[in-house]
């Protein structure tokens, strides 16, 4: 699975590069970046370089102290109390360090993502702007690949595994050493209803940049 790297230098230009994308067969998301330089990594891996491990309590402890301001406030919502998932959702977009990176399916909202915040005067030429697309279907191959012998039935389960939500990912803690696909957010979740989907990796973090 390689890497290319698309300059364009209008906005007619990137807006049909970025319509092509979006329109093959095989699914692709997005997410923008105010600079060139910035690396794909979760909040999480930014906030602690020591690698997760299946019996760490960090993030539910990080979590649990969350929701109990929110509930000394009245605005805890009923749902997130429920499932790990809704609170590791909810949180993340409270500033509570996450496993989960957030893409979307349009690449407009990438697009927005991407000049958010950047000023008319500043040089793109110097430091532009960037909208990553991802190519989930070959992600999820390159995984199953990764993850077993070369077999048609060990690679089909991983790749579906990875692909689908047919189980609750997050039921029993955070599993470590896992990529998953999370395609659709809980649908409470005001904040996330224009992210369509987000990643999970609870592995040996990126080093913070």
């Amino acid at each position: 699975m390689g890497i290319s790297d698309i300059q364009t230098t209008s906005l007619a230009e990137a807006l049909s590069t970025l319509e092509e994308l979006a329109l093959r067969k095989e699914e692709i998301i997005f997410r923008g970046h105010g600079r060139s330089d910035y690396r794909i990594c979760s909040t999480l891996s930014r906030y602690t370089t020591v690698p997760h491990k299946y019996w760490d309590q960090t993030l539910d402890g990080m979590l649990a102290h969350f929701l109990t301001n929110l509930r000394s406030i009245g605005e805890l919502p009923g749902e997130i109390a429920k499932d790990r998932r809704a609170r590791l959702e909810y949180g993340r977009h409270y500033g509570v360090p996450s496993p989960l990176i957030d893409f979307s399916l349009s690449p407009y909202i990438a697009r927005f993502f991407a000049f958010d915040g950047t000023h008319p005067s500043k040089n793109q030429d110097d430091d532009p702007v960037v909208v990553c697309a991802l190519n989930v279907t070959r992600l999820g191959s390159e995984w199953a690949r990764s993850r077993t012998t070369w077999n048609p039935q060990g690679w089909t389960e991983q790749y579906n595994t990875f692909m689908l939500e047919h189980e609750p990912f997050f039921e029993n803690g955070y599993p470590p050493g896992v990529l998953k696909y999370i395609r659709f957010p809980a649908s409470w979740n005001k904040r996330m209803h224009l992210l369509s989907w987000e990643v999970t990796k609870m592995k040996r973090p990126a080093s913070p940049r």
